[in-house]
């Protein structure tokens, strides 16, 4: 019988770069470095139950090293990431309750990144992680309550400084997140597909899709498709394929691909 032996050196790998983070004697630069790896390795399970545990431990490193320095603006930003990300995992693999746990975790996310935002309010970082955290928060409250509560003028506060601050951070991620925002926004926040698109071909000429590719293919994908313009059609059936074409395919956005190009194909008929 074949065995599984994945989630255990999933598991065994995550712990050693946990435990050399905590006690590394090289200093700050050194433990922010396998806070890194750590994210990151975890990121990459994040379809499969040992991204969970993985991503659990990144957070739980974060708030060892964060509980000795709680005023470091590098540890509140990655607190609040590894805190997004973990939500992230657990809305893929659908866990009990996993929309109270999400915004629980989107909370704190925006709780770190207000601290991150007053330690150094002209860096990009603190801006983009509460974005994403307030992102988290619309999909697991719902719309009235978002709106309600004041965070999506804060959102778009939040997107506004990102691509004010620094447009090319993460290849270029905010300028595609304006994009969606003024896509998928109702008309009383912004909605404007003429700017989205604007927005989309700023993006398309100046990114290489290095960051998240396997999510940013299918959201552009959505974005274009929604234009029923033959030629954005033919733009996104491109990102589809390319993003079916990873050759290390995260199975939920290969779904998400896969369903998104059937039913442009089924469109093209």
């Amino acid at each position: 019988m074949k065995r599984n032996f994945r989630p255990l050196v999933a598991a065994f790998l995550g712990l050693c770069l946990r435990t050399v983070a905590a006690s590394d004697p090289a200093g700050p630069e050194a433990a922010l470095a396998r806070v890194d790896a750590l994210y990151e390795f975890a990121v990459k399970e994040n379809y499969h139950p040992a991204g969970l545990a993985l991503m659990e431990d990144s957070l739980s490193l974060c708030k060892e090293l964060l509980d000795a320095d709680p005023s470091s603006y590098d540890l509140l930003w990655r607190s609040a990431r590894s805190a997004l990300e973990l939500a992230e995992t657990a809305k893929i693999l659908r866990n009990k309750d996993w929309k109270g746990y999400c915004a629980d975790l989107a909370r704190q996310g925006i709780a770190w990144t207000d601290a991150a935002k007053t330690a150094e309010p002209g860096s990009v970082e603190g801006y983009f992680w509460q974005m994403k955290a307030m992102g988290l928060l619309y999909e697991a409250e719902g719309a009235i309550a978002f709106i309600a509560k004041g965070y999506a003028s804060g959102s778009r506060q939040n997107l506004d400084a990102c691509c004010a601050i620094d447009p090319s951070y993460l290849d270029y991620t905010p300028i595609l997140a304006k994009a969606l925002y003024l896509y998928s926004a109702p008309a009383f926040l912004g909605r404007d597909m003429n700017q989205a698109l604007i927005c989309f071909d700023e993006f398309a000429g100046k990114t290489r899709w290095t960051f998240e590719p396997y999510k940013q293919y299918p959201e552009a994908a959505e974005l274009l498709l929604s234009t029923k313009k033959a030629d954005r059609v033919e733009q996104a059936r491109t990102l589809l394929l390319a993003a079916l074409a990873d050759p290390t395919p995260r199975p939920h956005y290969y779904d998400i691909a896969a369903a998104l190009l059937a039913k442009l194909e089924k469109a093209s008929r």
